[in-house]
């Protein structure tokens, strides 16, 4: 389990899944149900994503969330 502090270190996760499988960033958007240009967008800007598109990308890709409660700094 990885521990994910940041939106932008979410999308390096799912970067890196969707190059793994051969995936566009367009065909990902596309099984995912999101306009084709949502992937694009998120990678301009570090990263930053909607939870729902975040794991719409994470159900495509076959990764899994799991969010817990934090205990702050």
């Amino acid at each position: 389990m990885t521990k994910i502090a940041t939106a932008g270190a979410l999308f390096d996760i799912i970067d890196r899944q969707r190059d793994e499988l051969g995936i566009s960033q367009r065909d990902l958007c596309k099984r995912a149900g999101l306009a084709h240009g949502t992937y694009w967008y998120a990678a301009s800007r570090g990263g930053d994503m909607t939870l729902r598109a975040a794991l719409a990308y994470c159900n495509v890709l076959g990764l899994s969330v799991r969010v817990t409660k934090g205990r702050g700094q």
